[in-house]
């Protein structure tokens, strides 16, 4: 086993620190243990860090699951964080099921305490039985390729890596492996209420493919997912070069492309380019069909000015050459596509914001006062620093800035993923810069350029806010 995960890791970095989630069972506590166990093999380890998730859905079970892994983070010297979340209410209220309720809110959660404990990695106890499930369940349901692949060993969500070393075990390998070293876990009795679709395919489906299969069932599923993951990799390596050549505009809830990309494509590269498009605007491709995907190809191939509304909040609309994605929910808030000049002394409307800028002399203790203010609405820059004139424009893929206070550039997109900035926040974020560069992310992070300090004599003030207010 401890074999198997080095395998497993070889391409993942030692050096950041990593967050384990441990819920309890016997799969995370393996995970845990074989982890530390590679630690101490290491000349320079990286640093773990537990994280413990309760659904709150089993009441005083849930809470002593909680209480079992904090007391194995302390029995093994290693910080902890958890997170309480409230599945039945998420579920009522966005109308999901509690497995998918579950999963959304626990993702989130993990991803949340990753940042806090600054780890860009998380790591899962996923299993080869996991696989199975999981592609049984999507086969159900309706799949493509990207559906087959099931679960990754390596993965990027949200600006961080997920790992999941044990893909590889067995169910009963990892259980055993608990055995030998004396390793106590948490059993979750929900795990048998068939109720829930996935203990229905484990204890019900599997069991009676494999009475049929000729061969172990779940490691035929194996190799469907790994034939499945380089068909994958090969359409994902074509739509990274037509993203590149095909997108035209992108910020958040607006994509534009060349209609003849998807058109010229195929239905394999361009129904992935159309899944990445889904993605990038936050619509979540769960609900596409192959009826939908039908009519986008349809779109894609005629000149006539159309629009069409598709699943997940995405609407699609024809303009000349190009095809126009936009989230429906975030039409009303979408920045300006062209850019606005600041003028050092007025105000401009760059909507949905009012930019507001005047220019004084610095006298003593001004700055002081306006630093305990600590209003992230206004920012004041040198302006005998300043490169004029100042612009105000919609973010691009491209952008990258350094914010204050850190000592290399950073690109806008991953900042703000990082930074955990409100979703409806983010779609508003815009850039002032001026002739050399991005001087602040608004309104959100000034950089370090153009910085007021004791030498400046002259100020320009610049003031954010929403035209509605």
């Amino acid at each position: 086993m401890i074999e198997l995960l080095s395998d497993i890791l070889k391409p993942v970095s030692v050096k950041s620190s990593c967050l384990v989630a441990v819920s309890g069972g016997a799969d995370s506590v393996a995970l845990l243990h074989l982890l530390l166990a590679r630690q101490q093999r290491l000349a320079d380890p990286c640093q773990l860090v537990c994280g413990h998730v309760n659904h709150q859905l089993r009441g005083a079970d849930a809470d002593a699951d909680q209480h079992f892994v904090e007391d194995l983070a302390a029995r093994y010297g290693l910080p902890i964080l958890t997170r309480r979340v409230d599945v039945k209410g998420y579920a009522k209220t966005n109308r999901l099921s509690i497995e998918t309720a579950g999963r959304h809110l626990r993702l989130a959660a993990l991803e949340e305490m990753a940042r806090q404990a600054d780890c860009q990695t998380i790591a899962t106890g996923h299993h080869k039985d996991d696989l199975a499930e999981t592609m049984l369940m999507r086969l159900l349901r309706g799949t493509a390729f990207s559906g087959l692949v099931g679960i990754r060993p390596v993965a990027q969500r949200n600006g961080l890596q997920w790992i999941r070393p044990l893909l590889a075990a067995r169910r009963r390998d990892i259980t055993a492996y608990c055995v030998t070293h004396g390793l106590a876990w948490r059993e979750d009795q929900s795990n048998a209420d068939v109720g829930f679709r996935r203990n229905w395919v484990r204890h019900r489906l599997l069991p009676c493919l494999q009475e049929q299969a000729c061969g172990d069932v779940v490691s035929k599923l194996e190799q469907l997912h790994q034939s499945a993951a380089v068909m994958q990799s090969r359409l994902e390596q074509k739509v990274d070069i037509l993203w590149r050549e095909a997108v035209t505009a992108s910020t958040d809830g607006v994509l534009s492309l060349r209609a003849s990309a998807i058109a010229d494509s195929g239905p394999f590269v361009g129904g992935e380019l159309l899944g990445r498009i889904y993605d990038r605007l936050g619509c979540g491709r769960r609900d596409l069909t192959e009826t939908h995907y039908q009519q986008v190809f349809a779109l894609a191939g005629q000149t006539e000015l159309q629009q069409i509304d598709m699943p997940g909040g995405c609407r699609l609309r024809r303009e000349s050459e190009s095809l126009l994605f936009t989230h429906r929910d975030r039409q009303e808030t979408s920045l300006p596509a062209e850019g606005v000049e600041i003028p050092q002394e007025g105000q401009v409307p760059f909507d949905p914001w009012l930019i507001e800028s005047r220019c004084f002399d610095l006298v003593p203790g001004q700055l002081e006062a306006f630093m305990a203010q600590n209003d992230p609405s206004i920012q004041w820059f040198d302006m005998d620093q300043v490169a004029w004139p100042l612009i105000a424009r919609p973010r691009t893929d491209g952008d990258r800035f350094m914010p204050m206070g850190q000592s290399s550039p950073k690109r806008v997109s991953r900042f703000l993923t990082h930074s955990q900035t409100d979703t409806a926040l983010r779609r508003q974020t815009f850039i002032i810069a001026d002739q050399r560069g991005i001087l602040w992310l608004a309104p959100v992070r000034r950089a370090g350029q153009c910085r007021v300090t004791a030498d400046t004599r002259k100020v320009v003030a610049i003031r954010v806010s929403k035209r509605n207010q």
